[in-house]
C-alpha cells in the first residue's frame, strides 16, 4: 500500500499550514464557509482538505491545476483573507505568487479548461492513489481513472478471473413444468391428494434455497483467494462494516490512534491513500463523528465499485420466485377450503412447517469455517492486519485501546447500513468541474505561478 508522493515536503508543508489560523477570531475561515456556503461543518473540513490538495497539484503539474467547484469556493474564500494567503501560503510555505486566473469563456477556451480539469483529476490519482470524492470533484464522462491506479489498489473494480457456476440448471426446467402441471390441476385435487403433492413442492424449494447456498458458498471460497480484503468487505458485508473494518485496519497499523474522550489522532508523516484528508487537517485531532466523515466516503466508493461483481454473481439464482408461489398455492387452497367448508388445519400446520425450515436455511452462514480458515492463512500483510481481518471475518469485536472499541466509539452497526451514512452534507453537480470552474463552463480556470 505504500504510495509515496512526488514531492512529501511540500505536502508536509501544505498539511501543516492552517486555514483557521486566528484562534483570537470569533469567526474561523472554515466558519465562513459554512455560513457562506450552507455547508455542513464535515463537509467545509473535507472541501478544506481537498483544497490543499488543489494546492499540491497547482505545484506539482507543469500546467498548474484547475479546481472544482467546490475546491473553487474554498479557494476564493482564502484569497480575500490576503495576509494568509499571500504572505503566508504564497510567501512563506509555496515560496511564489500562485494566481487566480478566470476562464475567458467561448467554445474553444472552455473546451481547454475542460480537458485541463480533466488533466488535474487524473494527476489526482497518480499522486494520491484515490480516487477523488465525487461529491467534492465531479467526474466527466468516460474519464477512466482507474487507470492510472496502483494494480493493487482497492479503489480499482474487482473481478473474479474464475467465478463458480450456477449448478443448478436442471432446477428450473423440472419447476418450470411442476409450476405448469400444477396450476392447472393443483386446484382440482382432492384434500388428501394434495396434502399428499403440496410436501413435494415444498421439498423442491427448500431444495433450491440449499443450492443458492452451495453456489454462493462457493463464490465465497473463490473471493476469499482473489479479492482484497476490501472488495471482499465491499461485496459480501457492507458499507459500515468495511468502514469499521478500515478504522481497525489503520489502527493495527498505527496510522490512527484512539485518544480520550472520543478522539482520534494520527500519522502525520506516513504516506498512505485515504490519510491524506486526514493530515491536511488544522487541528491533529478529530471526534469520531469527523473520522467518519473523512473515512465513510472512501468505503462507499469500494462498495459501489463493487456493485457490477454483485450483480453478476446473482444472476440465475432467483429461488425466491418458487418459493413465494408455495406459500401462494398453500394459501389459495387455504381459501378453496375456509369456502367449502373443508378443514385446512394440516395445510396450515405445513405451511408454518415450511416458512421455518426456509427462514433456518437463509440463515447458514455463507462465510462459513473453512472460507475463514483459508482466507486468514494467507499472506494478506500488505493489504489488512491480523487484527482488522479477524474483525472482518469474524464479525468479532476490536479495541481500540483505553478501554474503548469501535462499537463503543460508533455506535451498534444497523443490519441494513450500507451507503449514504457519510455525512457530506452538500454535492456538487455538473460533469468536469461542475459547470463554474475548472470544467470550463464559466468562471475561474485554475492556477498559475509566477
Amino acid at each position: 500500500m505504500n504510495t509515496p508522493l512526488s514531492q512529501p515536503s511540500l505536502w508536509q508543508k501544505l498539511s501543516d499550514f492552517q486555514l483557521d489560523d486566528a484562534p483570537e477570531a470569533a469567526v474561523q475561515f472554515s466558519d465562513k464557509l459554512i455560513k457562506e456556503q450552507k455547508w455542513s461543518p464535515e463537509f467545509a473540513k473535507r472541501a478544506m482538505a481537498e483544497y490543499k490538495k488543489f494546492l499540491y497539484l497547482c505545484l506539482t503539474m507543469p500546467q498548474g491545476a484547475s479546481p472544482s467547484e467546490v475546491v473553487d469556493e474554498v479557494w476564493h474564500l482564502h484569497l480575500t483573507y490576503t495576509q494568509s494567503y499571500w504572505q503566508k501560503l504564497c510567501g512563506e510555505v509555496l515560496q511564489r505568487q500562485l494566481h487566480h486566473y478566470p476562464n475567458q469563456g467561448g467554445a474553444s477556451e472552455n473546451q481547454r479548461h475542460r480537458d485541463w480539469y480533466a488533466d488535474t483529476l487524473i494527476a489526482y490519482v497518480k499522486e494520491f492513489q484515490e480516487l477523488p470524492p465525487a461529491d467534492c470533484w465531479p467526474l466527466p464522462k468516460g474519464l477512466a481513472l482507474e487507470d492510472h491506479l496502483a494494480p493493487t489498489s482497492p479503489f480499482r473494480t474487482p473481478t473474479l478471473q474464475a467465478t463458480p457456476q450456477w449448478d443448478g440448471h436442471t432446477y428450473w426446467p423440472i419447476g418450470a413444468l411442476v409450476i405448469g402441471l400444477c396450476s392447472l390441476g393443483m386446484f382440482m385435487l382432492s384434500g388428501p391428494h394434495f396434502l399428499l403433492t403440496f410436501p413435494l413442492l415444498m421439498a423442491w424449494a427448500w431444495w433450491g434455497t440449499y443450492l443458492k447456498i452451495q453456489y454462493k458458498r462457493r463464490v465465497m471460497g473463490e473471493a476469499a483467494r482473489q479479492l482484497h480484503p476490501y472488495h471482499f468487505a465491499a461485496l459480501f458485508k457492507n458499507t459500515e462494516t468495511l468502514f469499521r473494518a478500515l478504522v481497525a485496519d489503520f489502527a493495527e497499523r498505527g496510522w490512527i490512534r484512539y485518544q480520550d474522550e472520543g478522539k482520534f489522532g494520527w500519522d502525520a508523516q506516513v504516506q498512505q491513500p485515504m490519510l491524506y484528508s486526514l493530515q491536511a487537517q488544522d487541528k491533529k485531532e478529530l471526534p469520531a463523528g469527523l473520522l467518519r466523515a473523512f473515512l465513510y466516503p472512501f468505503a462507499e466508493t469500494m462498495s459501489k465499485k463493487a456493485v457490477a461483481l454483485k450483480n453478476e454473481l446473482a444472476k440465475d439464482v432467483a429461488v425466491g420466485l418458487f418459493q413465494w408461489w408455495v406459500i401462494m398455492v398453500g394459501l389459495a387452497r387455504v381459501a378453496q377450503g375456509i369456502v367449502n367448508d373443508k378443514p385446512v388445519i394440516f395445510l396450515l400446520l405445513l405451511l408454518i412447517v415450511y416458512v421455518l425450515v426456509w427462514i433456518v436455511l437463509a440463515q447458514l452462514p455463507l462465510i462459513d469455517k473453512e472460507v475463514k480458515l483459508g482466507y486468514q492463512s494467507q499472506d494478506w500483510g500488505g493489504y489488512i492486519t491480523a487484527g482488522a481481518l479477524t474483525f472482518l471475518l469474524l464479525d468479532s469485536s476490536y479495541s481500540l485501546g483505553s478501554n474503548q472499541t469501535l462499537q463503543g466509539v460508533f455506535g451498534k452497526p444497523s443490519k441494513n447500513s450500507g451507503g449514504g451514512e457519510g455525512g457530506t452534507g452538500c454535492s456538487s453537480g455538473g460533469d468536469g468541474g461542475g459547470g463554474g470552474c475548472g470544467g470550463g463552463c464559466g468562471g475561474c480556470g485554475g492556477c498559475g505561478g509566477s
